[in-house]
C-alpha cells in the first residue's frame, strides 16, 4: 500500500499501479450486495470512501498542501430478489444532525449541519431500466426552528423530504384517510421530525440511463438541507461498455458542493450566504468565504493512466448564487500550483456527451475547450445548479486542474477555485474519443423529438400559442421576493394546468440581473435552436434535452415540453433554492389517466403495483391530490390575449 504523503522520488510510476476508482464489478458487488442501513451509513463519507478505494500511487503535493486521493461515494446497487422479474435498490437512512470535517491544506474545516445518515454526500444509487427505488427515511431531527413563519419564508429546517431529480417517474403519494403513507417523487410530501416515511419510485423500462441525482426538497428548508450536504447522485447504466464507451472502472461521479453550515438559516441571508454559518467570516473582495467540494473532499488529486478515456460525471448539487459556474480543464505546473489564472494555451478540451442526464445518442461528442465551434464553450462549459455533465476526457502526460471559473450569470458573489488536481503518468494506452456517441433514442420514447405537428397550445387559426413565465426578484431581496409572473408560491392550489400526452411550447425569461436556473420534474425539454451538433440541422432531431437551464436577463428561452406517461402535480422552480425556498415555485397539474405512482410499465402491459403499493391500495389507498386551480393560472398566449380555456 502507498503512503499517500510520499515524495515524488519515493513514489513508484509502474502503469500498473496507477490507481482504479470507478464502478469496478468487484466494487458493485461488494457493496451492493446487502441493503444499505442507517448504521451501514453510519462513517462519515471521506472514511468510508477511504475503505471502499485503493490509495493514490503517484507524486504527491509537497509539504506546502495536503495530498487528499479523488475518491467517490459508496454505491448501493439494485439487487434481484427470489420472486421477482425485476431490480431493488433498497436503502434504510436517517436524517441527522451532523458535524462534518474536511481537510483544506494543512488544516481542517468544521460545519454543523443535517446530513443522509452522516455521509456527505449521500451514498450513489446504481440503477438499470426497469428498476426499484425503495426508500425508508427516517427523520432524527428535534425540533422545528422558525416553523412560525408563513410561506415563502425560510423555515421549519428540520422537515424534509426526497426528490429524485431528473427522473422520468410519477410525483404522486398515496393517502389513507387524507394521509400520506406511501410515495414516488413527490415534493408536496413534507416529513416532520421524529416521523418515518418510505418512498417507492419504480423506473419504467423505457427510461433512458443516464446522470441524476437525489435531494432534500421540502419548501422554506430545501436550499439549507442541500447546503448542509442532503444529496447523492443516481446513475442509471447503459446495457454494455460499447454505449457506455468506458468501462466501469474509469466512470468516475463528480459531485460538487458548496457545503454550508449552521442550523438557524443563515444560508438566505444576502450578506451571510458563504461565510460556513460563522458570522463576519466577510472577503473583502468577493464577499462571505465559502469552499467547493469534490464528493466531500477539498481539491482532491485524481490519477489518470497517458491516453486512457475516462468518462466524468459533474452533478451540481449546490443552492446557492455561487452555483452558477464555469468548468474549465487547464494545465498545472505541479501539484502545488494554486494559480486560478490561464492563458488559451493552458486550456484543455473535454468532450461533452451528456447534459442532466440525455446523451447525445447519434451525435459527436462536442469538445468544450479550445477546439469548439462555439465560442462560449471554448473557454469551459457553463453550469447552473441542478445541472449534470457528462465528459470524455484524455489527456498527456503531466499536472492538470479543474478550475470553478466565474460564470457569466454570477455577480461578485463567487471566487475561482481550484476544484481538483489530476496526474496523469504511464505508458500511453491509445484511447480515442469516438467520433459519433453510440446509441439510440429509439427505446426511449419519452424522448422523441418534439416537432410543430405534437404542439397542442394553439389557437384556431393553428398558431403556437406559449405559455408564458417570467422570472423576477422584487427589490430588497429577502423573503418573499422570488416570484414567477409577479407570484409568491402557493402550495394550495395549480398555477399550470396541462393535458396527459401532450405538447407544448413554453417561452422563459428572466426580468432580474441574475441569472435564475428553471427547472422541471419529471419530464425533460428540448430548447428550440439549442443544437447538440453544431453541424447539424436545426430542428427538432438535434436540439438538446435539459431539466435545468440558467435564464439569462431579457432574452427569451424557448422550450419545448412533453408531458407523458404519469399524471398528477409537480412543480417548477429557480434551481438557485435559496430563492425557491423564498417564492420562486409553481404547482403544475398533469390531467389524465396515467400510469400510478409506484407501478412499473413497460409502454404495453398494464402497469404493475410494487409490493408497498399492494399493500396500501388493499387498505384502501388513493392517490392524494391536488385540485383547486390559482385565481391567475399560467395560461396559453397568443399575442395578448390569454386563452382561459383550460379543458383538454
Amino acid at each position: 500500500m502507498t503512503d499517500p504523503t510520499q515524495t515524488p522520488s519515493q513514489k513508484s510510476s509502474q502503469d500498473s499501479d496507477i490507481p482504479k476508482t470507478g464502478w469496478s464489478r468487484r466494487r458493485l458487488l461488494e457493496i451492493g450486495s446487502v441493503t444499505v442501513t442507517a448504521a451501514a451509513l453510519a462513517t462519515p463519507a471521506s472514511a468510508k470512501a477511504a475503505e471502499q478505494s485503493e490509495p493514490a500511487d503517484s507524486s504527491s503535493p509537497s509539504s506546502t498542501s495536503f495530498y487528499e486521493a479523488f475518491t467517490q461515494p459508496p454505491v448501493v446497487a439494485s439487487q434481484s430478489q427470489p420472486g421477482n422479474t425485476y431490480k431493488t435498490a433498497s436503502l434504510s437512512m436517517r436524517v441527522e444532525e451532523t458535524q462534518f470535517t474536511y481537510r483544506r491544506g494543512n488544516q481542517t474545516q468544521t460545519v454543523d449541519g443535517r446530513s443522509f445518515s452522516q455521509m456527505i454526500p449521500g451514498p450513489t444509487i446504481l440503477l438499470d431500466p426497469g428498476d426499484l427505488i425503495s426508500i425508508n427515511l427516517h427523520n432524527t431531527l428535534e425540533g422545528n426552528p422558525r416553523c412560525d413563519r408563513e410561506m415563502n419564508y425560510p423555515r421549519c429546517f428540520n422537515s424534509t423530504n426526497l426528490h429524485f431529480h431528473g427522473l422520468h417517474v410519477s410525483p404522486s403519494t398515496y393517502c389513507i384517510d387524507d394521509q400520506p403513507v406511501l410515495s414516488s417523487d413527490d415534493v408536496l410530501y413534507t416529513l416532520n421530525p421524529g416521523e418515518e416515511h418510505k418512498w417507492c419510485v419504480w423506473l419504467p423500462d423505457f427510461h433512458a440511463p443516464g446522470t441524476h441525482w437525489y435531494h432534500a426538497h421540502n419548501h422554506g428548508s430545501t436550499a439549507l438541507q442541500v447546503s448542509n450536504g442532503m444529496v447523492g447522485t443516481i446513475l442509471i447504466r447503459e446495457p454494455n461498455e460499447e454505449l457506455n464507451m468506458v468501462a466501469a472502472t474509469e466512470d468516475k461521479v463528480w459531485v460538487l458542493q458548496e457545503i454550508v453550515g449552521g442550523k438557524d438559516g443563515d444560508v438566505y441571508a444576502s450578506t451571510n450566504i458563504f461565510n460556513q454559518g460563522k458570522r463576519g467570516a466577510v472577503d473583502p473582495f468577493f464577499g462571505v468565504k465559502g469552499d467547493f467540494l469534490v464528493n466531500g473532499k477539498y481539491q482532491p488529486t485524481l490519477e489518470m493512466r497517458t491516453g486512457r478515456m475516462e468518462r466524468w460525471r459533474f452533478v451540481n448539487a449546490t443552492a446557492t448564487p455561487r452555483g452558477l459556474l464555469n468548468l474549465r480543464l487547464c494545465k498545472a505546473t505541479g501539484p502545488d500550483d494554486q494559480s486560478t489564472f490561464y492563458s488559451t494555451e493552458e486550456l484543455q478540451d473535454m468532450y461533452l456527451v451528456a447534459v442532466d442526464g440525455i446523451s447525445f445518442y447519434g451525435k459527436p461528442p462536442e469538445p468544450i475547450g479550445p477546439n469548439n465551434q462555439r465560442q462560449p464553450q471554448r473557454t469551459g462549459w457553463e453550469f447552473a445548479p441542478g445541472n449534470r455533465a457528462d465528459f470524455l476526457v484524455k489527456l498527456e502526460p503531466g499536472w492538470y486542474k479543474l478550475l470553478k471559473s466565474v460564470s457569466q450569470g454570477q455577480g461578485r458573489s463567487t471566487k475561482i477555485q481550484i476544484l481538483a488536481y489530476i496526474h496523469v503518468q504511464g505508458t500511453d494506452v491509445g484511447d480515442e474519443i469516438p467520433a459519433l456517441v453510440p446509441g439510440s433514442f429509439e427505446p426511449y420514447p419519452y424522448l422523441a423529438p418534439i416537432t410543430d405537428e405534437m404542439l397542442s397550445n394553439r389557437d384556431e387559426n393553428g398558431k403556437i400559442c406559449p405559455r408564458k413565465f417570467a422570472f423576477s426578484r422584487q427589490a430588497p431581496a429577502g423573503p418573499k421576493s422570488y416570484k414567477i409572473n409577479e407570484q409568491l408560491y402557493s402550495g394550495d392550489c395549480v398555477n399550470v394546468e396541462v393535458g396527459l400526452n401532450t405538447a407544448e411550447q413554453w417561452e422563459l425569461t428572466t426580468k432580474s440581473g441574475a441569472f435564475h436556473p428553471y427547472h422541471i420534474h419529471v419530464n425533460p425539454f428540448q430548447i428550440v435552436g439549442d443544437k447538440v451538433d453544431p453541424n447539424g440541422p436545426d430542428d427538432a432531431t438535434n436540439w438538446r434535452w435539459w431539466d435545468v437551464i440558467a435564464l439569462p436577463k431579457d432574452k427569451i428561452i424557448t422550450t419545448r415540453n412533453h408531458f407523458l406517461d404519469y399524471n398528477g402535480v409537480y412543480v417548477i422552480h429557480c434551481h438557485i433554492l435559496i430563492h425557491e425556498d423564498q417564492g420562486m415555485m409553481y404547482n403544475v397539474r398533469v390531467k389524465g389517466d396515467g400510469t400510478p405512482p409506484c407501478h412499473s410499465w413497460d409502454g404495453h402491459s398494464p402497469p404493475q403495483p410494487c409490493p408497498d403499493a399492494k399493500v396500501v391500495l388493499a387498505q384502501g389507498a388513493k392517490v392524494c391530490e391536488l385540485e383547486t386551480l390559482c385565481e391567475r393560472p399560467v395560461v396559453p398566449e397568443c399575442g395578448s390575449t390569454f386563452r382561459h380555456d383550460l379543458t383538454h
